[in-house]
Order: C-alpha cells, then structure tokens, then sequence
C-alpha cells in the first residue's frame, strides 16, 4: 500500500442516533446485499412504537449489523435524507478529512468486507461488533488526492457500467428469443411444415382412451372421483390452434393429486422415507440440495409415492412463480411429496410428460396461474381446482414429441450462449475488484491484531459453494407455512428458512404483521419460540 498514514475508524466514524420523535413507515431505508445500494424499503404495517427508528442523512456511511460482510452498506444518497432505519442499521457521521466514497471503496477493495465475518458476534443471529469494526485502520491520503483516485475510479465505473448494461441486454434478448421460441412451439408454429409431410393419430382419440383408464381406476378404487369440471369455453383458449389439435383442461388428461400432510399421527406400519416439499421444486428442475424424511404409514406410502415422470407443481411461491412445475426421473429411491406439491400424472402413454412440462412452464400457464392466485402479503398461492381446470393445447402424441424435442434442442444449444454471458458479467464484476486493488494495495494488515480471519481463498470458495447452493434454493412459503410443517421454532431459525433470510428487518416486519394484526402465530412461553396460533 501506498505510504499513506493510516488512522482507526473511531476517529472519522461517529454513530448517529437521532430519534425519529414521529416514526413514519413510508420513510424507512433498507440495505441491500451483495453491494445493491440504499433504497427505500417498502411500506409495510408496522406496529408503530415496538421499534425505536433513527433519522438518517445523506452522506453518511449506513450498514446492515447482520449483513456488513454480505456487501450490505452504502452511502445514503440524497433522495433518502431525512428517512429513518432501526438500530440494526446504524448510521455514521463521516469527518471531513474523509470523502465517503473513500470509506465505501476501502470496503470493497481486497473483498474486505467478506473477512468482517470475524468481527461478528452472537448465537445463530450474529452482528457485527461495532466495538472491533472501529478499531480497524483505513490508509488516509490528503483529501485532495483522495479526490483524484475517486475520480479515476468514478471514470472506471461508468466504463464498467456500460459493459455490464451491454451484458445485460444480451441476457434479455435471449430470454425473450428463449420465449419466443417456446410459444411459436406450443402454438404449432414451427410443426406446420412436419404436419404436411406426417399422419398423425386422432387427439381425440386420446381424450377417450384417458376417460377410460380413469374410470378403471375409479373403480378400482387407485383414484378417487374428483367433482365433475365445466367444460372449456372458447374464452379460456390461450391462442389458436391447428386444426388437428384441441383445447382440453390438464384434468381431462392428467391426473391432479396432493401430497402427505406432515403432522398426521400413525400408529402401525411407520417407515421413514424422503419427501419433497415446494422448496424443492422449481420451474423445469427439482432443488435436491435438502431433502428431508417423514414418518408415514406404508399405505399412505404406497399411495403417494413418485413414480419416473411424474411432475410436480408448487403450490406457492412469488406471484411470478406460482405454479412452477419440474419432473421427476427417479433421483431418490422411494421419495414422496408433501400436500403443497401437487403431483400431475399421466394416465397412459398418449400423453408427454415432457410436453406436458413445457407447456406447463410456459409463458401462457404461468400468466394463467398468476391471474388465478390467492395473493398474500408478497407471495402468492393457487389451489388445487385451479391447476385441474388450467387449459391445454393437446396436439396428437407424435407431434407432442416433435415439439417437445425441437424445444430440448433448442434450449440446449441456448444454453451455451447463456453460460458465455455469465462468464462476461462475472469477468466483468472482477474487473473492479482488480482496480480497487491496483489502487489500495493488500489490506491484509488491518486483521494483524484478530484471529481467525479468513482468507480470501477460502472466501472465494465459499462463496462459490454458496452461490451453487443459494441458486437453487426457493425459501418462498409463508411463515405460517413453515411453522406448520417443521412445528414450533426459534425466531432465529424462522427467519433463515423464510423468503426474508438476507433482509432481517423485512423478516421481524412480516412477523410483527403475523402475531400483532393476523394474529396467526403466537410467541410461546418459552422464550424466541415461535408456534401457530391453532
């Protein structure tokens, strides 16, 4: 580093605790993670008086205590003077001899701010020692050639932008040709040539020979008889069709069921075996990462058992991803799925699961399912009559499989393109860590007096485990829902299983709403313990 006098953040830090004397929840801040910036967060019914809140003023330093090494801080921009945050983000003061784009930058550079996991205290919920934080030394050149580095950086940044706006209109352009190329599939656009050349059995045909198969099952009693549907109306088709083709609802051709319920009690014939739950899954693929088992009865076990192809929709989710639907091929031996996952089979082989699964997926379902959801707070759910009742294009099976494999191809060829610009925006991201360090140099020597500091090495591939593991994670349910499926729980261990696990103060937010105003969850005598109000 550059021979730069260096000084504690205790002398150019100091925390501001201004009291809101009236708290206004349309003028709260939040931090984002992952370097996002400071915005404001979005209005909620709060319980005004529970928490005390702070006013904050543009240009001070504001971070997360939670989420500090999780890139949550920022410089309070002007548009956000005057509003307020809780003490869980503090607010600082900056001396004048230090421009607060110094401070943010110093943050950044070496990836400092993943090692500040060191200076976290605390039992499940861990924040940051303010105490230790201020003792760590920032180099502090004379203001003006702060100045001049700032500007330098500030010139690299809007290059860098750039570069990334370009990546990011190329990753939009594929969605929509991805899109595209989906729904000129489904509506029978790119099989118009295949039908001149093909013959192709009656799709009605299909509709009689599931009737029949379901009434056998029926009658074996394997299925139970589902209240009788009304017939699809011209007004529900999603587009036209060819004319080989017909509108049929998925109940007309798959069967629709729901899953175990967890807390059933069984008394004879238990076995523990693994089941899905809509964490799990997610739109065209299962989220195997976690998995755990249920005990159930080996009746109920044999009845909902998955069988190779079968596809599984969750029943809630963001109100984008309501409905989203993958298959299953036989991952775990003797798996099962709980009763908000709602398994959709096939009754014989003339109908795809695979096309079944793309249209299900597809652009027009998913407007579907979101146009037909309950929505609650910032989630939303459909329930079982809604998925039975979605409206189908069902072209003959041959035509099925041509569609279904000219979208494989495609996708996989897409795939490659996909993978290439994510290589270009992670490069790109690296680039101003790369600057950053030219600039400052190691700040290795800021840890000298703690121990246990992890090094960047071990953060780069931590976060990479991380990152491979938080992709493919969907916390999504409701609060409710969590409790009801894993029972009571610490508020703690509530809040990292909830949608909210990187936003603590949108988490005690959602859960004020809960006990104080729905009034569907209780805290039980025991301390931090959660429970459902029965």
């Amino acid at each position: 580093m550059k021979n730069w006098r260096k000084v504690k953040l205790s002398e150019i830090l100091t925390e501001s605790k201004i009291v809101s004397e009236s708290p206004n929840s349309d003028q709260r801040i939040r931090v984002k993670l992952n370097l996002g910036g400071i915005e404001k967060r979005p209005l909620t019914n709060d319980i005004e008086g529970a928490t005390k809140y702070y006013i904050r003023k543009s240009g001070q330093f504001i971070f997360g205590k939670q989420n500090l090494h999780k890139g949550a801080f920022g410089i309070v921009p002007p548009e956000l003077d005057g509003f307020e945050s809780s003490s869980d983000i503090p607010a600082f003061d900056i001396d004048s001899r230090c421009y607060p784009e110094w401070l943010y930058y110093f943050f950044i550079n070496d990836k400092l701010y993943f090692r500040l996991s060191a200076l976290t205290k605390g039992v499940g919920s861990k924040r940051i020692n303010l105490k230790d934080l201020l003792k760590l030394e920032i180099p502090l050149p004379e203001k003006k050639q702060q100045k001049i580095i700032l500007k330098e950086i500030e010139s690299f940044e809007i290059k860098r932008e750039k570069i990334i706006k370009e990546i990011d209109f190329q990753a939009h352009l594929v969605s929509r040709l991805k899109r595209n190329y989906i729904e000129d599939a489904l509506e029978g656009r790119l099989t118009e040539k295949w039908r001149t050349i093909n013959t192709t059995e009656s799709v009605q045909q299909i509709i009689q020979e599931v009737e029949k198969e379901k009434n056998n099952l029926i009658e074996q009693k394997k299925l139970r008889k589902e209240k009788q549907l009304n017939q699809i109306t011209t007004e529900e088709h999603f587009f036209s069709i060819p004319q080989s083709w017909i509108w049929c609802r998925l109940d007309d051709v798959m069967s629709v069921t729901g899953g175990v319920t967890k807390g059933k009690k069984y008394k004879e014939n238990l076995i523990s075996v693994p089941y899905l739950r809509v964490a799990n899954v997610q739109r065209n693929y299962l989220d195997l990462s976690e998995v755990k088992d249920i005990i159930i009865s080996k009746t109920d076990y044999d009845k909902y058992q998955l069988l190779k192809d079968d596809l599984l929709m969750a029943e809630g989710g963001d109100a984008d991803k309501v409905g989203r639907c993958a298959m299953w091929n036989n991952e775990i031996e003797g798996c099962i799925h709980q009763n908000h996952v709602f398994r959709i089979r096939s009754y014989n082989d003339l109908v795809n699961s695979s096309y079944m699964l793309n249209f299900l997926n597809s652009p027009f379902a998913m407007r579907y399912y979101e146009a037909s959801s309950k929505q609650t707070t910032n989630l939303a759910s459909i329930n079982k009559t809604t998925v039975r009742l979605t409206p189908i294009a069902l072209p003959p099976l041959s035509e099925q499989i041509e569609i279904k494999n000219k979208i494989t191809s495609f996708t996989n060829s897409l795939s490659k393109i996909v993978i290439e610009i994510e290589d270009n925006r992670l490069t790109s991201e690296n680039l101003l860590f790369n600057h950053l360090n030219k600039v400052f140099g190691s700040t290795s020597f800021i840890f000298d007096n703690f121990k246990d500091v992890p090094t960047i090495d071990y953060l780069d591939r931590l976060k990479l485990k991380n990152t491979n593991i938080i992709k493919n994670l969907n916390t999504t349910m409701e609060l409710e829902e969590i409790l009801k499926d894993n029972g009571n729980l610490p508020a703690v261990k509530l809040w990292k299983m909830s949608k909210f696990e990187n936003d603590i103060d949108a988490f005690y937010d959602n859960l004020k709403l809960k006990i104080e105003v729905e009034k569907t969850i209780v805290e039980t005598e025991e301390k931090g313990i959660l429970a459902l109000i029965k």
